[in-house]
């Protein structure tokens, strides 16, 4: 659109004459966002009332209680939820997403219901199907109840509620899942862990290895409401104060500090996990255990009196090398965000070549960005990334399917090895293929 420094109307004298063009305005999105997701229910909530929502966004550890309500029961009192909130905040998260699951049952497949795919025509208010997917502007998942101590000990049903949060991250295509390992007495030594890890192979999340002790931010509650399930969150606690609690909270944190420090391509690793004070874990690892780790991709927390308790290690669950890494993974999923965000205004343009080059400067625009900010590897923009989008992708059966189709290949861990991903384009949206190497 052009607004003209005259009036249109009026006859134009010889000579200079300015136009000014709108340039169109970047869609702005934040990074190192989680959804929380655990028993509890919404506090002064109907859902049937007109544009209800079943979660709530909140963006300091003070406004949890104003709106969560986790002690209704002897079943929500054993919640996480609480101190995975209070975590993220405390390790530098800005915002996040509370979405609280109030059910007849409470039980592990209940926490995997809202990630399950929406049935046709659903209503938020009866049905938790797709609840997670309505969400917008979020890009980690969490759900620290899933180790609650009612169900922790069911290992099949618990990993198999992790593959439905890991399938809903993939078919998202936007988003990053951080998993918890079990606690102690469920998976007492590392080949456990391992075993575990290798349940759910998969590029769109990771684990996170030992549960943290933290004080407990309800101490008025009686352990009686249930001593049995209680008493193994303060085993070698030195308090009745302190418990053990599943990491992904506090590792959410961290993932936000670091990308409001350097951006999603520095990977979260080797960063203090603050409000912590041991791991639930009988001796310091070796250096044996910790390879072990490292080598199957089990992320892992290291105490140090002169360093504090750090996380090491950024690996994905992925079993391809070139999709190890959580920095490349959640590179590539803030470009599938970019792409929804800044492309809408296309998707209803004549797909002809002029189309085709207005795609490729607005990638190669945002490549270059993340090429100066050092997310690339290369000492030129042709070293660090390449976007192709030509009449050798769009071919005639393409656009008449009302697709268009681009690639776009950064070098994200080495010079001019590019990690290639296809974006296809149509009314109903973006999709990037499975990442591939050149």
């Amino acid at each position: 659109m052009s607004n003209s420094y005259t009036d249109l109307d009026t006859p134009q004298l010889p000579g200079v004459s300015l136009n000014f063009d709108t340039l169109r305005k970047k869609a702005e999105f934040k990074t190192g966002i989680p959804v929380f997701v655990g028993f509890g229910k919404l506090i002064d909530s109907d859902l049937h009332q007109k544009n209800q929502l079943p979660w709530r966004r909140i963006t300091a550890w003070q406004q949890f209680d104003k709106y969560i309500d986790i002690r209704h029961n002897s079943i929500t009192a054993q919640s996480f939820l609480r101190h995975a909130v209070r975590g993220f905040f405390e390790n530098g998260g800005e915002c996040c997403v509370v979405l609280p699951i109030t059910a007849s049952s409470y039980t592990a497949e209940a926490l995997g219901e809202p990630f399950l795919e929406a049935s046709k025509n659903h209503d938020p208010a009866k049905n938790k199907r797709g609840w997670v997917e309505d969400i917008e502007d979020i890009d980690l998942v969490c759900v620290p109840d899933l180790m609650m101590a009612e169900f922790s000990h069911l290992k099949t049903t618990v990993i198999k509620v992790q593959q439905q949060i890991l399938d809903h991250c993939k078919k998202m295509g936007d988003r990053f899942a951080i998993l918890d390992t079990f606690p102690l007495h469920v998976a007492s030594d590392i080949d456990a862990v391992k075993n575990h890890r290798f349940q759910i192979p998969s590029a769109m999340g990771a684990i996170y290895f030992p549960w943290l002790s933290v004080y407990r931010l309800n101490p008025q509650l009686s352990r009686d409401l249930n001593p049995t399930a209680m008493d193994f969150f303060h085993a070698s606690s030195k308090t009745k104060d302190q418990y053990f609690v599943p990491p992904c909270g506090h590792i959410a944190g961290v993932y936000a500090r670091t990308d409001a420090k350097a951006g999603v391509f520095k990977a979260p690793a080797n960063e203090v996990v603050e409000g912590v004070f041991d791991l639930q874990w009988p001796q310091p690892l070796s250096q044996a255990e910790q390879a072990n780790l490292t080598a199957v991709g089990v992320n892992y927390f290291k105490a140090s009196l002169s360093r504090g308790i750090r996380v090491w290690g950024a690996r994905t669950l992925s079993n391809h090398e070139y999709d190890r890494y959580i920095p490349t993974r959640r590179l590539f999923l803030t470009l599938s965000r970019w792409i929804d965000k800044n492309m809408r205004d296309l998707i209803f343009e004549a797909n002809q070549p002029s189309m085709w080059l207005r795609i490729k400067h607005r990638l190669e625009s945002y490549c270059y960005e993340l090429f100066q900010k050092g997310a690339l590897h290369g000492v030129s923009p042709e070293e660090a990334y390449f976007v192709k989008c030509d009449r050798e992708l769009n071919a005639d059966v393409t656009r008449e399917a009302g697709q268009v189709i681009c690639e776009v290949g950064l070098a994200a861990t080495a010079p001019a090895e590019f990690i290639v991903v296809r974006i296809t384009q149509s009314v109903s949206g973006s999709t990037i293929a499975d990442l591939t190497y050149h």
